[in-house]
């Protein structure tokens, strides 16, 4: 009797490396067979007295992976060679033989399984790692002989650096992740002039590469941001705040508001004129740049919550109860229009003085195609709350909601959802084409170029898991790609957002998907992610995939984080 036993090469560096080894035995032969690699031949039957026995038995040799990190053997054993395996022998990492017994006339299956920690590839088309390799190539396993990664691998900066070993291994983890403050508004001037606002009087700004925090001179929750060029924008916010730049926000200065209630809404279509608006009938005015703010007379309305204004005379307002005012005198006198809601309405957006929408609870969106002589409800079939709506034409337009970004491409009768991440309030959406788009939800904040197709999370704080990947797909279709990720925290941070980035295209377009978060320290987290949504076609984009994995900490708690393992399966 001639057997063939293949046996896959072992994956590198802190893979769980796999060596399968088959054999199948069956009917009355209980010869005893030593298994090597290779092609072996011959059976020796054993005497007549073993024949007569209940079970049947072999012995399993093998040579030891000599992958890191591997902390125990099992042979596992199957009654088909595509069916379950279970169990049978767990042996210490270095065990090179095993005897392993069966019912007699029965067939059985085995193969041998090296496991690292509490995690195990069984069938790997590919495993990449959160570091350099200590030597050797990792290689594509399975069919084929594969290709070796080809780096740069790096050990300092943005991506990756050495932290500890331990019994599972060494870990790995970026040399800090500091907090980032909970955002609450943002907004998008162009490719690289972008602000976002939130607690603590804390706003960061993007140069189309890079995240600057700043500080307002006061410390209070900023509710709304805009600029109207590169150096001019207002901040408002709780307790009546205003503060300005004309630097871009390199500084910030107090302007005096002359109220204490809290203010929710600002548009400036000028550098000269403003609006903002607020609670208990708030609404203010500068002509001046906010060198002095003037109190209009209170309009019939408990609580303004975003103001909108296509020139220095038409303005709209907008808040609770479905109230919707409009002044054609820069904020002077306020005219009321019949919403046909009662829903509170938390964004506007318009156009023209003729095209507005405003969303709000419950899943309310309204239109008005006439200046706001007649309202019109758009049926959303939703209940979510509805933050911000942002219209770049007659047909597209986004919404930020409880959940995810929204989108239109009817002018607001119908909206799709969006592929942003799960577990986010999208409370500000800010657009400078009808592809590019910014979306702040909590300390995240994200950017569409490709008209939300992908998001990008456009915070610094990630490791590069993979900066070049192999050869790896050569059929015509990709069937499955799934990313498996162990990881943990050396204190629970059940607050801090995990995300993985992944991308088909080298980088030119990222997909942001959410990671359970820790809630035990020093245990590992075991994710598995699919990315097939990132786009596998031609089938070639598989040679370009690369993955990042991100931690948003909680406020004010940085976050200490390695990375265990990471494993992508491309079929």
């Amino acid at each position: 009797m001639s057997i063939r036993v293949p046996i896959t090469a072992a994956i590198g560096a802190l893979a769980i490396a796999t060596a399968t080894a088959f054999a199948a035995f069956g009917g009355h032969t209980t010869a005893q067979q030593r298994i090597t690699t290779g092609t072996m031949a011959g059976a020796t039957n054993m005497s007549s007295a073993q024949l007569t026995g209940l079970s049947a038995s072999a012995d399993f040799a093998w040579t030891p992976s000599t992958t890191p990190g591997i902390t125990q053997q099992v042979v596992m054993t199957g009654g088909s060679e595509g069916g379950l395996f279970s169990p049978s022998n767990y042996l210490s990492p270095t065990v090179s033989t095993a005897r392993v017994s069966w019912d007699y006339n029965a067939d059985r299956y085995m193969k041998l399984r090296s496991w690292r920690g509490s995690w195990y590839s069984d069938s790997a088309i590919w495993s990449a790692h959160s570091l350099p390799m200590a030597s050797g190539t990792d290689r594509v396993s399975g069919t084929g002989s594969g290709a070796p990664l080809t780096g740069p691998w790096t050990t300092s900066g943005s991506t990756l650096f050495a932290l500890a070993t331990s019994q599972d291994g060494i870990r790995y983890q970026p040399p800090a992740w500091q907090f980032n403050i909970y955002q609450n508004t943002g907004f998008y001037l162009d490719a690289t002039h972008a602000w976002t606002g939130g607690l603590i009087g804390q706003i960061r700004t993007f140069d189309g590469t890079n995240w600057t925090r700043q500080t307002t001179p006061t410390s209070f929750t900023i509710t709304g941001i805009t600029f109207v060029d590169a150096n001019n924008g207002w901040a408002i916010g709780m307790g009546g705040h205003i503060v300005h730049s004309t630097d871009g926000g390199a500084t910030w200065t107090e302007q005096t508001s002359g109220v204490t209630e809290n203010l929710r809404g600002i548009d400036c279509p000028t550098t000269s004129f403003c609006v903002v608006v607020g609670a208990a009938q708030t609404q203010l005015v500068t002509t001046n740049g906010g060198t002095t703010w003037s109190l209009k007379p209170p309009i019939g309305i408990n609580y303004h919550l975003a103001v909108e204004c296509v020139s220095t005379t038409t303005c709209w307002t907008v808040g609770s109860d479905g109230h919707v005012f409009r002044s054609d005198v820069g904020g002077n006198e306020w005219v009321p229009q019949v919403s046909g809601t009662t829903a509170h309405l938390r964004s506007i957006s318009c156009l023209d003085q003729q095209r507005c929408w405003a969303a709000g609870d419950s899943g309310t969106i309204i239109r008005t195609t006439n200046g706001g002589t007649t309202w019109s409800t758009i049926p959303t079939g939703s209940t979510q709350r509805i933050y911000a709506v942002t219209m770049m034409s007659s047909s597209i337009g986004y919404a930020g909601t409880d959940t995810a970004v929204w989108k239109t491409t009817d002018g607001g009768t119908t909206w799709t959802t969006l592929p942003t991440p799960s577990g986010l309030i999208y409370q500000s959406v800010s657009c400078i084409s009808i592809t590019e788009c910014i979306a702040a939800a909590d300390r995240v904040t994200l950017r569409t170029r490709d008209g939300g197709a992908h998001w990008t999370e456009l915070d610094p704080q990630y490791i590069e898991l993979t900066p070049r990947t192999p050869a790896l797909a050569t059929a015509t279709t990709v069937t499955s790609a799934k990313v498996t990720l162990l990881y943990r925290t050396t204190a629970a941070a059940p607050s801090a957002r995990f995300a993985l980035q992944a991308s088909a295209d080298n980088g030119v377009t990222w997909s942001t998907y959410t990671l359970p978060s820790t809630t035990v320290a020093d245990t590992d987290v075991t994710a598995t992610i699919d990315i097939m949504g990132v786009g596998f076609t031609p089938a070639t984009r598989a040679q370009q995939v690369r993955l990042r994995f991100e931690v948003q900490p909680p406020n004010s708690t940085p976050v200490t984080v390695q990375i265990d393992h990471v494993h992508l399966n491309i079929n």
